[in-house]
């Protein structure tokens, strides 16, 4: 879906639906950096859903579902900080290709400060699950 809605932003230029990120950038250059924050998302979600099938075979605290969390959580993070650093970088790079003439913005609202939070929330439930996963192969060997 979020694909799809890139492709849509992409069609129809005044979109009220999505918001680009990088609002001073030239269009093209905005759709490079929302489709790099996408294809994070949507790398990071398929992650989380090896998490859950992991989960439901029956191995809540197994390897795979612990690696598979923690590529959750840094693909997650991932996509927070290319949403964040992304259109100021490319602001950058315009202003320097055009003789240091343009205007560079950096734009930290509260949404990226809650994304930011919760990434840093599931950096740490993955540190549990890996001592959950620690505590069941002791309980293991005692049996």
């Amino acid at each position: 879906m979020l694909v799809l809605m890139l492709l849509g932003v992409s069609v129809v230029s005044d979109n009220s639906v999505i918001q680009v990120t990088g609002q001073a950038l030239p269009r093209t250059w905005r759709l490079v950096a929302s489709g790099v924050v996408i294809a994070l998302a949507v790398l990071s979600l398929l992650s989380l859903a090896t998490t859950l099938r992991a989960v439901e075979a029956g191995d809540p605290f197994g390897r795979s579902m612990t690696r598979s969390f923690r590529r959750f959580a840094l693909l997650y993070l991932l996509s927070v900080v290319a949403d964040l650093l992304l259109p100021p970088i490319m602001q950058l790079s315009l202003f320097v290709a055009h003789g240091g003439h343009g205007l560079i913005t950096v734009g930290f609202d509260d949404g990226r400060v809650l994304a930011l939070i919760v990434a840093a929330l599931l950096f740490f439930i993955a540190r549990l699950f890996d001592e959950a996963r620690r505590l069941e192969d002791d309980n293991r060997g005692f049996v």
